[in-house]
């Protein structure tokens, strides 16, 4: 299980080899810099071939081959160009107190595993569909072919399938094992804008040890939504950054418009903040490009114009979702979201303690407040300007009332625009040490003493975060010091579970369950549900499904009604765990119990009435 981590940083090689041709500036940036922008660069390339797998609907082994041939080449490519050098210089630069730490976070995270319930039920099931059934964009719930508009065409989805059968792993050891190369992908994050804002390797440093320490308790740092926002954004801030110093733009609109690519096919939403932020971000240097009458004033727009090639996801997301929340959850859905604040007029504007929470309360907007200050009065830093105009554009978006209420409403959901925080946050872990740690760096004359006074950004990320229980840092050391048994339980009771399915229901079969436990049987097994509690956005009848499914389970339903809608919904099987059990006396073909785990294939003929329970 362990051994498939090695397939996140072999894709690495394949990626240095074409930022080396891209940008040979990035080799700068140092190990952890030239991580994330190499592992952008290697999904940029392959995001045709997912987006032709997907549509061609063809078998995960035509993306392993792939797979497999570019990292083949990225090491002959590197090979050839003598680029084996690099690599030793890149690693024997980071040899430091800062990368021991950020590896003991990495370490830290391989032994606690990454989060298995929550919304990694859909991932997990999404990725188990592909390895079963190919690449498509098929609803994995339903038996009936419907389009799954949520993490459609997703390149994340697909690169685990494709490491799951490289390996000969399931899902969920890939899953599990790979939250330590999530963790480091979103320190890198954070290093790589500090290093494109401040010019200095330590500063960056000291933005890594601030970003371990406030998410290092994160059991979900893989989640797309994870990933799009804390590596995707700041690694596009980061060439907004070097836009702004540097005078050539082909190659920064290229990198821009390959970060734009893989963030339409990690999570869509942040493809449209992207726009939203970095767009007048670049239409406000063309128009200052034009009053100063620079030459090269054009290539912002250009750069701008890139972010656009996210968005057709997200149209092909709006286009293909059907469905809104069931009756029940509108119903209990309070008048105002949790986090704004209604105003006078009846419209929407976030909580401003909310956004203070964004900065860590009001003592860490008062240190924002003053590395802003450092910033600026250590000489104009224009790079700067790359992440506190989008962080500023967030707050005007989320603050003004009118803005904000037609987002929502735009948007459907206020969790939605809730997200915008992402960039105050991403700003804040990027800024704030750096900027105290160049000022600090010119008086020091040794780098160790530099590594020990970079340790001060730990303590600084954990008051940032405020970790409450169960993610705090003691309890998550305690979890990862656990033996294998105890770490492994949860995710050993699962495959036991899919065994036993795979040993008593045939493949693609439909199986009336709890909408929940549903929820768990189709991450595990090639089965179906006639309703899932969450993202099947492109089934239209939806509701319909939940008052067929709660009409099927409850005690009450006459057989003959309860048949017709087995038969309407095509359920073959039922399994009982949280659903009652009393209607399936003389009703049950066959049962099958191995202790914990009990299903039972259901007999729907007209003259089914022997008593087998």
């Amino acid at each position: 299980m362990y051994l498939s981590l090695l397939f996140w940083p072999l894709l690495c090689l394949p990626g240095y080899a074409i930022v080396r041709r891209v940008d040979r500036e990035e080799a700068d940036a140092g190990l952890l810099g030239v991580t994330a922008v190499s592992f952008l660069a290697v999904l940029a390339v392959l995001s045709p071939v997912t987006v032709l797998c997907y549509v061609l609907h063809t078998p995960v082994v035509v993306l392993c081959a792939v797979i497999v041939a570019m990292i083949a080449w990225g090491i002959i490519d590197l090979s050839r160009g003598g680029a084996w050098r690099e690599v030793g210089r890149l690693c024997a630069g980071a040899i430091c107190l800062e990368a021991i730490i950020v590896i003991a976070d990495a370490v830290i995270g391989l032994r606690t595993g990454a989060f298995l319930g929550g919304d990694a039920k859909v991932h997990l099931a999404r990725i188990r569909f592909l390895i079963d059934r190919g690449l498509s964009n098929t609803d994995p719930y339903m038996a009936e072919p419907f389009f799954f508009p949520l993490y459609h065409t997703n390149i994340i989805h697909a690169l685990y399938a494709a490491c799951a059968k490289l390996f000969g792993k399931d899902a969920f050891g890939a899953w599990f094992v790979s939250l330590a190369w999530g963790k480091l992908l979103c320190t890198s994050g954070a290093y790589y804008l500090a290093w494109r804002v401040f010019g200095s390797r330590w500063a960056a440093w000291t933005a890594a040890l601030f970003c371990v320490a406030a998410r290092g308790p994160t059991l979900w740092a893989i989640y797309p939504n994870q990933l799009a926002p804390f590596w995707l954004l700041p690694v596009m801030l980061g060439f907004a950054a070097q836009s702004i110093k540097s005078q050539r733009g082909n190659h920064i609109a290229i990198k821009m418009a390959a970060a734009a690519l893989v963030l339409g096919q990690t999570h869509g939403l942040y493809s449209v903040f992207a726009v939203m932020t970095l767009g007048p971000l670049f239409a406000g240097r063309w128009i200052l490009a034009m009053m100063r009458r620079e030459h090269d004033g054009r290539r912002f727009i250009v750069i701008g114009l890139s972010l656009m090639l996210g968005l057709p996801f997200v149209a092909v997301t709006r286009w293909t979702t059907k469905m809104g929340a069931p009756p029940a959850a509108e119903a209990a859905a309070p008048p105002v979201p949790a986090g704004f604040v209604e105003q006078d007029d009846g419209t929407l504007t976030r909580s401003p303690i909310a956004v203070l929470d964004a900065f860590g309360g009001f003592p860490g907007a008062m240190v924002f407040a003053a590395a802003v200050v450092l910033i600026v009065s250590g000489g104009p830093r224009r790079e700067a300007w790359a992440v506190l105009v989008p962080m500023g554009i967030c707050a005007l978006l989320l603050l003004i009332p009118p803005v904000c209420s037609f987002l929502i409403q735009k948007a459907g959901e206020a969790w939605v625009v809730e997200r915008l925080d992402a960039f105050l946050i991403v700003g804040y872990c990027a800024l704030v040490a750096p900027a105290f740690a160049l000022r600090i760096e010119p008086l020091i004359k040794r780098r160790v003493l530099c590594s020990l006074l970079s340790l001060i950004a730990l303590p600084a990320g954990m008051l940032y975060a405020r970790h409450e229980s169960p993610l705090t840092w003691s309890e998550t050391i305690k979890a990862a010091a656990k033996p294998a048994e105890e770490r492994h339980g949860y995710l050993n009771r699962m495959r036991q579970l899919r065994e036993f399915l795979a040993a008593h229901v045939p493949p693609g079969a439909t199986i009336i369950a709890d909408p929940l436990e549903g929820m768990d049987l189709v991450q595990l097994y090639d089965c179906h549900v006639v309703v899932s509690i969450s993202a099947s956005n492109g089934v239209p009848d939806m509701q319909a499904r939940f008052e067929d499914v709660q009409e099927m389970i409850a005690p009450q339903t006459p057989w003959p009604r309860r048949r017709e809608l087995f038969m309407k919904r095509g359920v073959t099987f039922f399994f009982p765990m949280n659903c009652p059990i009393e209607w399936t006396v003389g009703h049950v073909a066959e049962y099958w119990l191995e202790r914990p785990w009990v299903i039972s294939r259901l007999d729907l003929s007209e003259s089914a009435a022997s008593a087998s329970p």
